[in-house]
């Protein structure tokens, strides 16, 4: 099944759907995390953001801009995960 422009039509949905849950979860992020100290909102902000754009990017077209926010989804979760064993080294340290 397409549309007038021949793009199928199960791939709009398909992205919709792909797309949903990831921006659900950015959101969630953000309501859940919203209480001081102020790392932890940063933290939380930097990985609803991730979640936001992976979602945002489910639906655009490939090309260079859609590149250009894996990538940066790509960093976000890495420096979330840079940041977690920084935590986890401190507090085995102490």
């Amino acid at each position: 099944m397409s549309d007038a422009g021949g793009k199928s039509v199960l791939t709009h949905y398909h992205a919709v759907l792909a797309a949903a849950p990831l921006i659900c979860a950015g959101l969630a992020v953000l309501i859940l995390e919203h209480r001081p100290p102020l790392a932890r909102r940063v933290k939380a902000a930097l990985v609803a953001l991730a979640f936001v754009l992976w979602g945002a990017d489910k639906l655009l077209p490939a090309g260079p801009g859609a590149t250009v926010i894996g990538d940066v989804v790509i960093i976000l979760f890495t420096l979330d995960v840079a940041w977690l064993l920084a935590e986890r080294l401190r507090g085995a340290a102490v």
